[in-house]
């Protein structure tokens, strides 16, 4: 398995992080299955921990009720908006998950966030 060789990875980087500019969220987190990062964005501060982030979420999608596609969790005076990104196209056995970091106040956020994973699949097709 050679996921992150795809593509630049260099250049999906800058582009996660000029779409976390533009729509105004803390950051982004692209995971594995199994909670490791395949890729963050350079705006997340150090007050969260990324690694438990990213297994929190892998442990919410990798119960035996696999039928969850999304999920909205709160870290402290922030919202966690996790989301699967299953594409049978992507060059992986497993699915990868999607991870935004966004303010308690942010309203319309999934139209954004669901074009931002389309983009980030192309990079793994």
């Amino acid at each position: 398995m050679d996921l992150l060789n795809c593509k630049d990875i260099s250049e999906l980087e800058n582009f996660l992080n000029a779409f976390n500019q533009k729509i105004g969220i803390f950051g982004s987190l692209v995971i594995s299955d199994d909670g490791l990062i395949i890729l963050s964005s350079r705006d997340l501060s150090n007050n969260i921990d990324l690694e438990s982030v990213a297994a929190d979420a892998a442990n919410i999608f990798n119960s035996d009720n696999n039928f969850y596609k999304e999920a909205l969790l709160s870290l402290n005076e922030m919202k966690v908006y996790v989301t699967r990104m299953d594409d049978e196209k992507i060059k992986n056995s497993k699915s990868m998950i999607f991870i935004s970091i966004l303010p308690p106040n942010i309203r319309y956020y999934k139209r954004k966030i669901n074009k931002i994973k389309n983009k980030i699949k192309l990079f793994f097709i």
